[in-house]
Order: structure tokens, then C-alpha cells, then sequence
């Protein structure tokens, strides 16, 4: 297969799964999360550039370690997701910027 067709399985992959996170409100959060990783490590050994789930303004909030707190307010505002999950997903944006310097 070539990259483009994983690239497009995957995206129909996580589009369904948050799809179902969407309408189940149960322990699913941990499955996603495992196939969130998943999807990840697919795109990075397919060398696609990285996705965020952040948005442009919350990214900007969040290069600012004084603005952390805003940026978690504005993701779950934008996303209307929980405050663990806004955290975690700026707290890993926030570690990925680190890692590339």
C-alpha cells in the first residue's frame, strides 16, 4: 500500500473512533487514547507531518508557559472536552515543541 492510502485508512480510523467517543460517554476515553497513539506512530513512520488537535490560537496561548491555564480554558471551550483531556493535550503539544527545540 502506498502511504497515501495508510494515511487516508488512518484518518477513517480515527474519524470513527471519535466519532464513537463522541456518542458513548463511558470508559472509551482510554481505547481512544490507545488508538490515538496508534495513529500517531503510523503517521510518523509515514513521515506526515504532525497533527495537531490544537488549534492556532490555543498553540499560541500555549508556547507561553504563562498562558497554560488560558490555553486549556480555550481548547475545552473550543472542543468541549473535559479539563483532564484539554490538559493532557496542551501539556503534550507543550512537550512537543520542546522536543524539537
Amino acid at each position: 500500500m502506498t502511504p497515501y492510502v495508510l494515511t487516508a485508512i488512518a484518518a477513517f480510523l480515527a474519524g470513527c473512533a471519535i466519532g464513537s467517543g463522541l456518542r458513548n460517554s463511558g470508559g472509551e476515553g482510554a481505547q481512544l487514547r490507545r488508538l490515538e497513539r496508534k495513529l500517531n506512530l503510523l503517521l510518523e513512520n509515514l513521515g506526515v507531518k504532525e497533527l495537531s488537535a490544537l488549534s492556532p490560537e490555543v498553540q499560541e496561548l500555549a508556547r507561553d508557559s504563562r498562558r497554560k491555564i488560558a490555553a486549556i480554558k480555550l481548547h475545552r471551550e473550543q472542543t468541549n472536552c473535559g479539563l483532564a483531556e484539554a490538559k493532557q493535550a496542551v501539556e503534550d503539544f507543550i512537550l512537543s515543541q520542546q522536543a524539537k527545540g
